[in-house]
């Protein structure tokens, strides 16, 4: 009895040996992993802070489109604008330019209907005279 209690002492020497053999390479394994997920975690967080930056960065780029945009709605509104009242002030030009041409052009005819009703009146009288004398030179 004595040599089977050793060999079964030896045998529950040899499979606690086992067991914490491979407890051992759990625990080994098991650090393993959890250094694989620590240098994971480090790079999430690096590109995290990447993306941060791409994120302000894409966000001031954003501002400055805006912005250009902006101006440029301005440049575009304040030359339409410019030309619109340049338009405007050259067709106020040339129709200022055709009344004033008509307004000269109705007083020449004015002048002139009055001069010649003048001088069909002036024509009138000495053709009157002219009859009154040839009519009382007849009679006399």
């Amino acid at each position: 009895m004595i040599g089977t209690v050793y060999i079964s002492s030896l045998s529950v020497l040899v499979i606690i040996i086992h067991q914490e053999s491979r407890l051992a390479a759990t625990q080994w394994k098991a650090e393993e992993v959890k250094d694989i997920m620590l240098e994971n975690m480090n790079k999430v967080d690096e590109r995290k802070e990447k993306l941060e930056d791409l994120e302000d960065r894409s966000a001031k780029l954003l501002n400055r489109v805006s912005m250009l945009i902006a101006f440029i709605s301005n440049q575009y509104t304040r030359r339409r604008c410019e030309a619109r009242l340049a338009y405007s002030f050259d067709r106020a030009r040339t129709y200022g330019g055709f009344i004033l041409r008509d307004i000269v052009i109705s007083i020449f005819y004015s002048i002139i209907v009055c001069v010649t009703l003048l001088g069909l009146r002036v024509i009138y009288t000495q053709c009157k005279k002219y009859q009154d004398t040839v009519f009382m030179n007849e009679f006399y």
